[in-house]
């Protein structure tokens, strides 16, 4: 087990990431393990080192699939939904999705590491905005790992390569 990310749904469901596993695995809220899902592989319901896992307003499981360059969706007892994404630097397209965090109107905020921006898109994959280039100045990163938003949707971008934390305000 190589826990990587971890969410809770709305009924106190934990769902862990297990990224060198190819997983991922869910508990009750004392840590009784309930079931699992997955393999390593390029099929649907597989991942190549699914790096994080977030769950919407509907409870659907999202995990970015690092090494397939996808986002998967699935109900919260592994039924798989729908997938999305594909490798490139285009608008919408993924190279290493790494964390994933749901904003304002359900919005997901994607850090696009091998890119080296962020992405959002709304629940069904549709591409809305990013930002973001490769360096080490404001508004650029190197390869980004992490991202939360609060509850005023500032959004907080870890950039571990860098060293930093970058805090971006929406915009109204």
């Amino acid at each position: 087990l190589h826990p990587h990310g971890i969410a809770v749904d709305s009924k106190g469901y934990v769902f862990v990431s297990d990224r060198d596993g190819a997983n991922i695995q869910k508990f009750t809220s004392n840590g009784t393990f309930i079931t699992k899902w997955g393999s390593e592989g390029r099929g649907i319901g597989q991942f190549i080192q699914p790096w994080d896992v977030a769950v919407d307003s509907n409870d659907l499981v999202y995990v970015p699939d690092y090494g397939n360059n996808r986002i998967q969706i699935f109900t919260n007892n592994g039924t798989f939904v729908r997938t999305w994404g594909t490798l490139g630097t285009e608008d919408g397209r993924l190279n290493k999705p790494a964390v994933i965090a749901f904003g304002p109107n359900d919005l997901l905020y994607l850090t696009d590491s091998g890119n080296h921006r962020v992405q959002v898109f709304d629940k069904n994959g549709t591409f809305i905005t990013k930002w973001g280039s490769e360096g080490d100045g404001k508004g650029q990163f190197s390869a980004p790992e992490s991202i939360d938003i609060d509850s005023a949707g500032q959004v907080y971008v870890a950039d571990t390569t860098n060293n930093n934390i970058q805090v971006f305000v929406p915009r109204n």
